[in-house]
């Protein structure tokens, strides 16, 4: 212990102030805390084995990011432990937080999990990005119960793969808790409608989805709707009238309204004058391109690069997508015009709304549609030529930005690692001008109006807009730097486009910043619809606020849109993913291990559940894996079975399914001895797989609401916000949507 304290004195900062380790408490709630990267936290909690302090630094998006960590030793079989407080009596959950480092691309951190010295837990993950990522584990057999402390033991299980532990929370008794927090929130289906108010097809939609959308998932998933506002071509008055139409429909449907303000695609600026005579889509403003196949001479560019110029430029248009040309994000005059327009549209929205007593009307907005370089990414079928491996953005306003950061963008040579990340951040660098940019007038405009499910101002429900996959212009060098990264913004929601397979890689990694949403789904993908039904049901489980689907009336002319949201409205909080009953020539099959492969349905990402029937009581233990091959652990559960028929295995954390694989699941009797499973006449295991939403959807939520009350409590603290002794209590005592609701109370009286 005194080695690891004197490199944790000497080498990582002691992170006290806002994050005090909660003392023992009785009953429900959080019982205990340990910050690994804090020396007295550790000390308090009984630290010993081997272990090294870390502390990670670099920017993710806009945001700095700091975590500090504890690694376990780098050789298998190397351990650390801690022990927790948990109330005498009461199940518990505990939390686990990992630190993802910046440099671990295609490495698996695997590691077991030992809780009072008995295997709960087989972690074996692969990162996504420099991040953070939570996972669960319930412990509720007897002898657990009866105990009043938890050790937790971390074994490393491969070599050269640390587990890099952040923190450590305790929750007893987790489901009273929960619903003492309140942290259970709607998830609201909010399909995009046509037009605004000179629309004859604005009501009609609204119409449709009332009468035929039912949201029938135990009063937790509710209907609203969202439109998209294009704030650069809508004059204040013709604004005021869509928010008016809006809001009218909204109160009569009773379906709240996301608005997404929209300067891209059809929201595009064209022929709008930019003030120097000439307009603001002219090819001064427009993203220029570069392929090495591009032998088109396009108009007007030479003109714009001088002696820059090269055959293999090119503007974005003609293209296929309406012929909009795709504008740059670097242009001061083009950036402070989209600015004045949206003050001026928040203006009118002000004025719609009134005050409070129409908040309820409003769940939030969104920023923006694929704000992204016009790349290889959109196809431009209609240019004049074939052009491959797309790049941009190398108009001579974005080229001098990159110069004042010390990088020269320039294609000709290939782009270096150092252009390409300068790229990568510059959209999230304009996004955060954006989003800085909706505070800015929603303060201007004195907005008083706050979200139609909670006591906060509306201007903490402002999202971003960008995909998640890995694409350009890191894609060719790593696939660790997705594009979820521009998500990831100071003050501003994640709002995500789409979800890469398997779809809960970047969700576990969203969910650590706080509320999230899905703010395009587009319905015109070219997927079947059973892959959009499974981004929606993992959507749901990970928290998302909404879920706004894109053109859904592009496919539902034969009712396949409704068929498939409807189809998970009737999931239910618990539902069955895969059952296979018995048959009257089922018996038990005796062996000292079963093993079986299950087909997941492609609809479902993620399960939770599997019920068995074995021949006698005892304890069993269940290891779910990706294949038969047993190439990685997806799943784990030890239980004592009292009733054999129906032997159910709630496993710990949801198991990720992706897409067309076939787990294999593993059952052993803990004695080691042969035992009796249930087979059908085919010798096929009878089971039931399932997925218990409820779970997974409140530690997402439990976790969203801890990351907005901590960064926003960060955020006054910085700013020197007196009064916040309450909100930090609250956040010390585990009551993160109070801590935060009291933080968002201090916020506004900072501002007056």
């Amino acid at each position: 212990m005194g080695e690891l304290v004197h490199r944790l004195l000497n080498h990582t900062p002691v992170i006290v102030a806002l994050f005090l380790v909660a003392g023992a408490a009785f009953g429900s709630g959080l019982t205990d805390r340990v910050m690994l990267g804090d020396v007295k936290s550790l000390t308090d909690h009984a630290y010993a084995g081997v272990g090294k302090a870390q502390v990670f630094t670099g920017r993710v998006g806009t945001v700095q990011e700091k975590m500090p960590c504890l690694a376990s030793g780098s050789k298998s079989g190397d351990a650390f432990q801690i022990t927790l407080a948990k109330t005498a009596g009461k199940s518990c959950v505990v939390q686990i937080q990992e630190v993802y480092p910046p440099d671990s691309e295609g490495i698996r951190y695997t590691y077991e999990v030992q809780a009072n010295k008995k295997l709960v837990y087989i972690r074996d993950y692969p990162g996504t990005m420099f991040s953070r990522v939570s996972y669960f584990i319930k412990l509720d057999s007897s002898d657990a119960v009866k105990a009043s402390k938890v050790n937790l033991r971390f074994v490393n299980r491969r070599s050269g793969t640390p587990a890099r532990i952040a923190s450590v929370w305790v929750y007893s008794d987790f489901d009273s808790y929960y619903r003492a927090a309140k942290f259970a929130v709607p998830f609201y289906l909010t399909p995009l409608l046509h037009g605004g108010f000179d629309d004859p097809r604005l009501e009609e939609d609204y119409k449709y989805l009332k009468t035929n959308v039912h949201p029938e998932f135990g009063g937790d998933v509710k209907l609203g709707c969202s439109t998209e506002h294009h704030y650069m071509n809508r004059d204040p008055e013709l604004a005021k009238k869509d928010f008016a139409a809006c809001l009218a429909l909204s109160k009569k449907y009773d379906m709240p309204m996301n608005y997404l303000f929209v300067s891209w695609w059809g929201g595009t600026p064209m022929g709008k004058p930019d003030g120097q005579g000439g307009a603001l889509s002219d090819p001064k403003y427009q993203q220029i391109c570069w392929s090495e196949t591009d032998t088109y001479d396009d108009p007007g560019l030479k003109e714009l690069l001088g002696d820059k110029w090269d055959i293999r430029y090119g503007f974005s248009t003609p293209n296929q997508w309406s012929n909009v040309p795709w504008l740059t994000m670097n242009s001061d005059v083009l950036n402070q015009a989209k600015w004045a327009a949206m003050e001026k549209s928040h203006k009118s929205l002000a004025e719609v709304l009134g005050g409070p007593e129409s908040a309820r009307w409003l769940l939030g907005f969104s920023m923006e549609n694929e704000p992204r370089y016009w790349d290889n990414y959109c196809p431009d079928g209609r240019y004049p030529v074939k052009r491959e491996n797309l790049e941009a953005d190398f108009n001579p306003l974005t080229v001098a930005a990159a110069a004042k950061d010390g990088v020269t963008l320039d294609p000709k040579d290939g782009l270096d690692e150092k252009e390409r990340l300068w790229l990568h951040e510059n959209v999230a660098r304009y996004q955060q001008e954006f989003y800085d940019a909706h505070i800015r007038a929603l303060e201007k405009v004195r907005a008083t109006y706050i979200h139609s499910e909670s006591t906060e101002a509306i201007w903490h429900d402002v999202y971003s807009h960008a995909f998640t996959a890995p694409a350009y212009p890191m894609d060719k060098l790593t696939k660790y730097k997705p594009v979820l990264e521009w998500n990831r913004l100071n003050g501003c929601r994640a709002g995500l486009e789409g979800l890469n397979d398997p779809l809960t890689s970047c969700l576990d990694v969203t969910r650590e910043w706080g509320r999230w949403a899905q703010v395009n789904y587009e319905e015109n993908n070219g997927r079947g619809t059973e892959w959009h039904l499974r981004e929606l049901r993992a959507s749901y489980a990970y928290g998302a606020r909404f879920y706004n689907f894109y053109n859904w009336q592009g496919i539902n002319k034969e009712g396949r849109w409704l068929e498939y949201v409807n189809k998970f409205c009737k999931d239910g909080t618990k539902a069955i993913v895969f059952e296979r009953k018995a048959d009257a020539d089922s018996s038990f099959v005796k062996s000292q291990a079963h093993g079986f492969a299950v087909e997941i349905p492609v609809d479902w990402p993620i399960f939770n559940g599997v019920r068995l029937s074995v021949e006698k009581p005892g304890e069993y233990q269940i290891t779910v894996y990706d294949s038969e091959k047993k190439g990685r652990a997806l799943g784990y559960r030890d239980m004592y079975v009292s009733d054999p028929a129906q032997a159910r295995f709630d496993l710990q954390n949801a198991v990720n399914v992706e897409y067309g694989a076939k787990p294999f699941i593993k059952v052993v009797r803990a004695d080691g001895k042969p035992f009796g499973l249930r087979k059908n006449k085919y010798g096929e295991v009878v089971t039931t797989i399932s997925m218990d939403y409820g779970r997974e959807r409140a530690q997402s939520m439990l976790t969203c609401w801890r990351a907005d009350a901590a960064a926003l409590i960060a955020d006054l603290s910085a700013r020197s916000a007196a009064g916040l002794s309450i909100a930090k209590g609250l956040l010390n005592k585990g009551d993160y949507r109070k801590a935060y609701e009291e933080a968002i109370q201090v916020e506004c009286a900072h501002q007056d």
